[in-house]
């Protein structure tokens, strides 16, 4: 998981002893959108696509990525802890899986450590968005 060394060194004890691999099959929604979230997850390898779904559109993609170690899931680590949008596996992929209750109820410090993860991780996403779209011939691409 990037970042996982800023981690305080019990919480990533923590992650190891209740997280899983899955292999998940092509198709396959690992979250639905609006769902309670109890399990945060990480993409370890594979494609997986974000979908919205859209008042009188429907779901649409707006991300797909092979970014190993992609949190995703994260929706659950603050009230209401619903999923804000779909990710469905767009090919054979690895996931890890871990139970958030375990993690966040252990210690508020856990839980700011990964809140604080979460959004590093999406600041950096935001940057390297923007510079796609500020580069003249850029915009247009893969959602």
């Amino acid at each position: 998981m990037p970042g996982a060394a800023a981690l305080p060194a019990e919480l990533v004890a923590a992650i190891e002893r209740h997280a899983s691999f899955d292999d998940v099959p092509p198709g396959t929604v690992i979250v639905r959108q609006h769902q309670l979230m109890r399990d945060l997850f990480v993409l370890v390898n594979g494609r997986i696509a974000t979908l919205v779904d859209f008042t009188d559109v429907g779901d649409l993609v707006v991300e797909t990525t092979e970014d190993r170690g992609r949190i995703f899931g994260w929706s659950g680590l603050r009230q209401p802890r619903r999923a804000t949008a779909t990710v469905r596996a767009e090919g054979p992929c690895q996931v890890m899986t871990c139970p958030i209750d375990p993690l966040i109820s252990a210690s508020p410090r856990w839980e700011a450590a990964l809140c604080e993860l979460v959004a590093a991780d999406l600041a950096d996403r935001t940057r390297d968005m923007a510079g796609r779209w500020s580069t003249p011939g850029a915009g247009g691409g893969d959602a």
